[in-house]
């Protein structure tokens, strides 16, 4: 019985279905170091694998490093879905766009090599695998044929794949890539990463790890002060932006991409939506003309209609401790000089932030609010039945002549 795995073999890291390690190696030669961690032992040599980064190299054949990474990639995926160490395993792996026609039958015959099966030794544990056969596909696209519901309903998309060293970038019309427009960047989190270390560094004085600026860009927890992580944050923040702008240099109109943003209506819970980035996508969200508004210090702000009191459009939430914004408003990312896309953190905490409905009510000259649910504001807005009673004053409006907060 053979096995397949799947191996992303970046300039950053090293990538199967269930691992992923950096890209580092270091040789011992013929001396035993003191670490079993991440140790290889092959053809009489003792390697560790996962320290460090890998230096840039173009052709990623000239030498034996990524195929020993390689190996211990097959040995921690075997481990991980509890196989054997001795089977046969057909290797599914990627090139970049640009290069693939190029490279391919060369990178195929360096995983496939003849002298089968391949013994070593990894992290103390023997293998003896037989690879029996190497599939290279493009990377990106080949990810992408996984998810064929995103093609359905989409003439024509982007696909943007960041790696350690390169971003490549190719249209998709119908479901088929337009091969002339294959580009590649050399932007990808390598350069990122740098970036950052460095004008932390400035900055500072301090000099960070990589693993301490991936977790704070992935918003996860790091034991620095407010000042690295805000730092931290607007380079990651220019780095999107350089990125974007480089997108947009090689021929791609980002602004007919979808743009992801939270949309907040009156009496509903907010709601994750990819809309046009476009001008007239944004009034239609809106229902007329738009107001950005930046009440944070994150890169984010509020899109909203301008003239949402003079139209008595329906109030929907408190902004701060005074202002009330007037219908449906989107909340959007920012760059320097255009909207974008929310980053994940930014959409939970937004949604967080708006997640209730709030009603507005007058209790003599004061103006309350109350948190409350979709259904509870249905019923509450609810026209009340005729009688001949007198029904109770309606709430008044900010703005409105029988406002008088």
């Amino acid at each position: 019985m053979s096995i397949i795995i799947g191996i992303d073999h970046g300039y950053y890291a090293i990538k199967t279905a269930h691992c992923s390690f950096p890209a580092g190696l270091t040789s011992y030669g013929e001396h035993e170091p003191y670490t079993r961690q991440g140790l290889l032992e092959f053809g009489g040599c003792f390697f560790v694998c996962g320290s460090g980064r890998q230096p840039i190299q173009r052709d990623k054949t000239i030498n034996d490093n990524y195929y020993l990474l390689t190996l211990a990639a097959i040995a921690k995926e075997i481990r991980q879905r509890g196989l054997p160490p001795e089977c046969s395993v057909r290797i599914a792996a990627g090139l970049p766009l640009t290069s693939f026609g190029r490279d391919k039958p060369k990178f195929k015959d360096y995983l496939l090599r003849s002298n089968q099966p391949v013994n070593y030794k990894f992290e103390g544990v023997e293998y003896s695998i037989t690879i029996e056969e190497v599939a290279v596909f493009p990377q990106g696209y080949a990810a992408l044929m996984t998810e064929t519901g995103l093609l359905q309903d989409e003439p024509s998309m982007l696909l943007m794949d960041l790696g350690g060293w390169t971003v490549d970038l190719m249209r998709i019309d119908n479901a088929i890539p337009a091969a002339d427009t294959a580009h590649s960047l050399e932007l990808g989190m390598i350069r990122c990463v740098d970036d950052i270390r460095e004008q932390v560094r400035r900055e500072t004085g301090l000099s960070l790890t990589d693993a301490q600026i991936e977790n704070m860009l992935a918003g996860q927890p790091c034991t620095v002060s407010d000042t690295v992580r805000d730092i931290v944050n607007k380079q990651g923040r220019k780095y999107t932006e350089h990125l974007l702008s480089a997108t947009m240099e090689a021929g791609f109109d980002l602004h007919a991409m979808p743009m992801k943003v939270l949309i907040v209506e009156p009496g509903k819970y907010p709601r994750e939506a990819d809309i046009e980035h476009t001008l007239e996508a944004e009034q239609a969200v809106v229902g007329g003309t738009i107001e950005a508004v930046y009440p944070w210090r994150d890169s984010a702000c509020i899109v909203c209609n301008d003239n949402g009191i003079a139209e008595n459009l329906p109030l929907n939430r408190m902004l701060g401790d005074y202002d009330i914004i007037h219908g449906t408003f989107f909340v959007c990312g920012l760059t320097s000089n255009d909207f974008t896309d929310l980053t994940p953190q930014q959409m939970k905490r937004y949604e967080e932030l708006y997640h209730d409905p709030q009603l507005f009510f007058l209790l003599g000259k004061t103006l309350c609010v109350e948190h409350t649910t979709p259904e509870e504001y249905t019923r509450v807005m609810a026209p009340p039945p005729k009688t001949k009673e007198s029904p109770e004053r309606p709430m008044a409006r900010p703005g409105s002549q029988d406002w008088k907060g």
